[in-house]
């Protein structure tokens, strides 16, 4: 098993390999800030049940009244 001082060295050697690769990612493609973020694009149907809009019989589950007209 490797010593805490070798152990921390390997981070040390990984993390500049990883900031050297993304540098040089961001040399190949441009700016990352320029690129298009597709990561917030919603890809599925819309579903109005899942936006917080209830049928009449969920409303009616929690707020009686204003489902059926009483005033209570």
């Amino acid at each position: 098993m490797p010593s805490p001082a070798v152990n921390r060295y390997r981070r040390l050697m990984l993390e500049r390999w990883i900031e050297d690769a993304i540098a040089l990612l961001d040399t190949m493609d441009g700016d990352p800030d320029f690129e298009d973020d597709r990561e917030y694009e919603e890809e599925r149907e819309i579903d109005a049940a899942e936006m917080g809009i209830a049928d009449v019989d969920a409303i009616a589950e929690y707020f009686p009244g204003f489902a059926y007209g009483s005033v209570l």
